[in-house]
């Protein structure tokens, strides 16, 4: 997601819009989300499959993906920061 301001004006140009899958794991216990995906669309599917995660920023339409490769949502001794609870990131190019 890009982020711009003109003219005091906010102008928000979501290109991730579309990579929004999710797929949770409950045996394995872990969940896969596509780079599109916000904190919403996850705690709900974590909802329906009876599952949390420890921290959930107060703004919730931020992208899963911005808060793990920002490091934020998190952080200290007892709740750790998103991005430690990532065990795969999967980077696809142009071609697939």
């Amino acid at each position: 997601m890009h982020e711009f301001t003109k003219n005091e004006k906010f102008v928000k140009v979501d290109l991730l819009r579309h990579f929004d899958e999710i797929e949770v794991d409950t045996r394995r216990n872990c969940v896969v989300v596509e780079a599109g995906v916000t904190y919403n669309r996850l705690v709900e599917e974590l909802f329906k499959a009876k599952k949390a995660i420890e921290s959930v920023p107060s703004w919730s339409n931020i992208l899963v993906i911005e808060a793990i490769l920002g490091g934020c949502h998190g952080g200290g001794p007892k709740i750790k920061s998103s991005a430690n609870y990532v065990t795969k990131i999967e980077f696809v190019d142009h071609q697939g």
